[in-house]
């Protein structure tokens, strides 16, 4: 049995780097079986959930997080909503894709919301034109979230690492040893992480004493798995307010129920006429 995916971050003081090391195999199955992706759409939506996740390194506790893309040509919707608790769900619409673009063209939506109801949520809008899903992240990460970051996918393993660039550690803010840039820090390290990654570990022992045996220390990890809050009272509200709170517009004349379908998890959920109308 695969362990549920973790999501590691390990820091290299020497260097002030972090690298965050998600191990997303149990998260892209689930993925695969709830969304029955195979061929071509799996690889492409395991790439996008790879690129976005580890975005929840920067929540606090209670934030969320979620990201949107529009594509246009060709047509297609993905949506990842996750959590500081590392609860996440996510969509590829349509079902199918005719084919697998190699770069966007549409918009980037970026939604951050904060625990509470006294903030309003704060939304990004990017505008997407030949950049694939993996550059959208990082264009979120050094524009949005401000940060020197970036992701780095793996192909041999349902893996992925996101490299922050720590701030100086000197109040003055001037560097105290000249350090490498993400990317050149990420050649410094890419044979260490090309063969973490072909080795696919999921044991939680053996990712902590690679990671160490190459001088990285454990400041943080949680689990991520996949997690749909939908409801039957969710789904109910959804429809009035598409349907301006008429459920005549609904129903043919001698219909009672209609059945409905979570995009993210696929329950159905059979909603009577008389559910409607108790909430006018």
């Amino acid at each position: 049995m695969i362990p549920e995916s973790q999501l590691y971050s390990f820091l290299h003081e020497e260097d002030n780097f972090v690298v965050h090391f998600l191990e997303g195999q149990k998260l892209i199955v689930d993925m695969a079986t709830i969304h029955q992706k195979h061929g071509y759409d799996l690889v492409y939506f395991r790439d996008c959930i790879l690129s976005a996740q580890p975005i929840i390194s920067f929540l606090k506790a209670g934030e969320s997080v979620g990201l949107y893309i529009d594509n246009e040509e060709p047509y297609f919707r993905f949506k990842l909503e996750t959590g500081a608790n590392g609860l996440t769900r996510f969509l590829l619409l349509p079902k199918s894709l005719d084919e697998i673009p190699k770069t966007l063209l549409g918009k980037g939506r970026l939604t951050k919301i904060f625990p509470g109801t006294h903030l309003k949520p704060y939304t990004s809008i990017i505008e997407v034109s030949g950049m694939s899903v993996l550059e959208v992240v990082n264009h979120v990460l050094s524009h949005s979230y401000q940060v020197d970051s970036s992701v780095y996918l793996a192909t041999e393993s349902d893996q992925s690492v996101m490299i922050t660039r720590l701030p100086p550690i000197n109040v003055n803010k001037n560097e105290l040893k000249e350090r490498p840039s993400i990317n050149a820090y990420y050649l410094q390290k890419k044979k260490f992480l090309t063969d973490l990654f072909k080795e696919g570990l999921t044991d939680n022992d053996e990712i902590l004493k690679a990671f160490e045996s190459e001088g990285f220390t454990m400041i943080n990890k949680k689990k991520v798995k996949f997690f749909c809050p939908c409801s039957k009272e969710k789904m109910i509200l959804g429809i009035m307010s598409l349907n301006n709170q008429n459920p005549d517009t609904l129903f043919d004349k001698n219909q009672s129920e209609i059945e409905t379908e979570c995009d993210y998890c696929h329950t159905k959920y059979i909603i009577q006429r008389s559910d409607l109308r108790i909430l006018q």
